[in-house]
């Protein structure tokens, strides 16, 4: 995850410097590059460099910056690194070459030339955010954090908004790998009062007091989330979440709805999915049995998760001692997901309660061989132990044999003399 997050802020990096100081768009060089090409271009700068011999260090930088952006990252190292034996006052080509290394890798090369622009008489601040990335990737997390301090402060005062949050982000990263919820939790907070990144920090600094059990606090965070960035749907979620954790239903389930809409609008899918299960669980807690079976029907009826809605409303359905109605959910909800293991637990129990111990064991025994597949041991117990009861019921000593030899294999001899009991 940490090398992803590199490789996209390097390339950040890189982008930038397409129309940064070392080449601007209106330079001859650019022109000639994009419309004859490399050769051209190379023939050109150093033919400069040779009339203007006052300037050849930004010729050779130049014609560095060329072969990078070929993918020549021998000749650009070279050129770059002669460039700067001219003019040691380069910052565009410490950031460049170690922007070169970070890219293949070679980070600590990468963090020498970071470190040396460092140095220079004038403070650069994309050069502290490069030897604070480059610690990073390194996993020397402190030092990493004291260069993006620097870098974070000097983009605020430069007002370079995109740079500012790019940084910020990696700081974010950089606490919360140093593993101190202080240190982080003061991090959240400053960047939120001097409003840096104030809709992305304040989440996280809800999501940080959610961890620590902090509902209350956490939901002053997520409101000041949504007054800065009042279209966002994760936002509405983690409020939902929020307010049930605290027992507000009836606002856990607003702010749910709006998740929906808003994961809606977005094409999320996932999203939807994620927040009607958040509102099953309030009206599971809060609402009536009549309010409860009415969204769980309208969901299956609007293919929201099906196969989950299906478990769900079967579940209802079973402790209602209603089976038929229970199997033909779970029956549907198998239909929709053929690996649904819940639903295969559900048809068994039903079809146990029916009396149809034949079609019982049957469902028993895809649900125990989707739970070991996936390595759930406590629901493969519960899934074990209606199996064994079902085989023994149906007088079938051979099967049940089978049944308590794979169950004390997969669980072990004292777990499964606890569940069978």
């Amino acid at each position: 995850m940490k090398k992803l997050l590199l490789v996209l802020f390097f390339l950040g990096t890189a982008s930038w410097y397409n129309s940064g100081p070392l080449v601007r768009i209106t330079d001859y060089d650019y022109d000639m590059y994009y419309s004859k090409g490399i050769n051209e271009t190379l023939k050109y700068l150093e033919n400069m460099a040779e009339i203007e011999s006052a300037k050849k260090a930004l010729y050779h930088a130049k014609m560095g910056y060329y072969y990078y952006e070929e993918k020549d990252y021998g000749n650009a190292e070279r050129m770059l690194k002669k460039a700067l034996s001219e003019d040691k006052e380069m910052e565009e080509v410490y950031i460049k070459i170690g922007t070169l290394y970070s890219l293949q890798g070679r980070n600590k090369e990468a963090l020498e030339y970071y470190l040396k622009g460092t140095r220079l008489k004038e403070k650069y601040p994309d050069i502290f955010f490069g030897a604070g990335a480059a610690y990073f990737d390194l996993g020397s997390y402190e030092k990493a954090a004291e260069y993006l301090e620097r870098a974070v402060n000097m983009y605020k005062m430069a007002n370079k908004r995109d740079e500012l949050n790019r940084a910020a982000i990696l700081l974010y990263y950089t606490y919360n790998s140093i593993g101190d919820d202080g240190k982080l939790e003061r991090f959240l907070k400053r960047a939120i009062e001097r409003d840096i990144h104030k809709n992305v920090f304040s989440k996280k600094l809800s999501e940080l007091y959610y961890s620590k059990g902090m509902s209350r606090a956490a939901i002053r965070y997520v409101h000041i989330g949504m007054r800065n960035e009042p279209e966002n749907a994760d936002t509405y979620y983690l409020a939902g979440v929020l307010y049930y954790e605290t027992k507000k239903y009836k606002e856990s389930e607003e702010y749910l709805k709006k998740a929906v809409e808003l994961y809606g609008e977005e094409g999320n899918n996932t999203g939807v999915e994620r927040a009607y299960d958040g509102i099953y669980y309030v009206k599971n807690y809060s609402g009536t049995k009549d309010e409860l079976e009415e969204f769980l029907k309208t969901s299956i009826g609007n293919n929201i998760n099906k196969a989950t809605f299906c478990s769900h409303l079967a579940a209802f359905y079973i402790k209602e001692r209603r089976f038929s109605d229970a199997l033909k959910y779970n029956l549907e909800g198998i239909k929709a997901d053929s690996y649904s293991m819940e639903n295969y637990f559900g048809a068994g129990i039903s079809y146990y309660y029916k009396g149809d111990l034949d079609n019982a064991a049957k469902y028993f025994e895809e649900a125990a061989r989707l739970y070991r597949e996936t390595d759930n041991k406590e629901y493969l117990g519960e899934t074990y132990a209606f199996l064994y009861k079902t085989v023994i019921e149906n007088n079938d000593g051979e099967k049940a044999a089978e049944v308590e030899k794979a169950a004390r294999n997969d669980l072990g001899s004292m777990e499964w003399e606890r569940k069978k009991k």
